[in-house]
């Protein structure tokens, strides 16, 4: 089923990006190609809100705002979450996430497998913090979502209900998110890393060198196996690398498989929306909780 936009919506948004805000009354204006009745919208009900952060102790990472024609994954939604998570529309990869009862604009960047069902990655951006997300698309039907955020909150998984598209090829979109200005994000102690081109203390921060530049390292969470691994299994960490000189913030993880090799893998860098370098492998050992 493909979502069509009204001229209201159309324009809402665009006033919305050239202001650096998303607004939730965007929202109620789309609504599947085939239903003639018009928008529908409900308002949020949910009691959880994003914790407020502090706008001026420590130091913070700050990054330009977003606006540019850029590839992302061609993929339509038109749902709801069950409660953190509020609406969710997408029009050709690009489109609002409610958030804690804040309509966000939110990109798909990435698409995968995983036990037979489509799962998309995409990011929400607003001006004071990040999140990343995962969500599922089976048969046109959105599943599940999960959402990491910069701000230090643990969130559940959510259950999704609505529609979707399955597209996995990509399509040129306009991206539009604000300039951030946030404080560095708490951090998930245990591990250390230690090589000639990366370090992790056991507090969660670290550097290493990205694309021969320097960058600070800041792990959000942990994921996959960590005993008892097979060779083939994954130890993984969600990471941001922050080039504080070019003001570039790199969304990825790192593989921590075998002992003697650690590799990043980048996923997507703000601003621009783009990817940056893929896979780095440097020799490094490492230490688990």
């Amino acid at each position: 089923m493909r979502w069509i936009e009204s001229r209201a919506f159309i324009a809402c948004q665009l006033l919305a990006g050239a202001s650096g805000l998303v607004t939730s009354g965007c929202l109620g204006e789309l609504w599947p190609e085939d239903d003639v009745s018009g928008p529908r919208s409900a308002a949020c009900t949910s009691t959880n809100r994003a914790p407020a952060l502090d706008t001026s102790a420590g130091e913070r990472i700050a990054i330009d705002a977003t606006d540019s024609n850029v590839s992302v994954i061609d993929v339509d939604a038109h749902g709801n979450g069950a409660d953190f998570i509020g609406a969710l529309r997408l029009v050709e990869g690009v489109g609002t996430l409610e958030i804690g009862c804040e309509a966000l604009p939110i990109a798909v960047y990435g698409s995968f497998v995983a036990s037979a069902t489509l799962q998309f990655r995409a990011v929400a951006v607003k001006t004071d913090r990040l999140y990343t997300l995962q969500f599922e698309c089976e048969q046109d039907r959105l599943r599940f979502i999960w959402l990491e955020s910069t701000d230090g909150a643990e969130h559940a998984p959510e259950e999704l209900t609505g529609d979707c598209s399955k597209a996995t090829f990509l399509a040129a979109s306009d991206v539009v998110f604000p300039a951030v200005d946030m404080p560095f994000p708490p951090t998930l102690a245990g591990y250390t890393i230690d090589g000639p081109y990366i370090s992790l203390t056991r507090d969660g921060k670290g550097s290493f060198q990205l694309d021969g530049l320097p960058h600070e390292l800041f792990v959000l969470a942990d994921g996959g196996c960590r005993e008892d691994c097979d060779l083939g299994e994954w130890r993984t960490l969600d990471t941001l690398a922050w080039d504080r000189s070019g003001r570039r913030l790199t969304f990825g993880f790192l593989d921590l498989r075998q002992q003697g090799l650690v590799t990043f893998f980048s996923q997507v860098t703000l601003p621009g929306l783009v990817e940056r370098i893929g896979a780095w492998t440097t020799p490094a050992t490492f230490t688990m909780p």
